[in-house]
């Protein structure tokens, strides 16, 4: 008999989308981020700030 491992899982039930209708939604989600300055005020948030170094290997 075979289990279904999504009835196996203990996730919680939710009501919003987590990935439905992506190509849809997301240039709403874009264009709000435009209106409110978004990406703007994370940049004069970092200004000043040191650039992203990464380990050495």
């Amino acid at each position: 008999m075979a289990t279904d491992l999504k009835d196996t899982l203990l996730l919680p039930k939710t009501d919003f989308p987590m990935r439905a209708n992506l190509v849809q939604r997301e240039p709403a989600r874009v264009a709000h981020w435009d209106k409110t300055g978004l990406y703007h005020a994370i940049q004069r948030r970092r200004a000043g700030a040191p650039a992203f170094a990464s380990a050495p290997r």
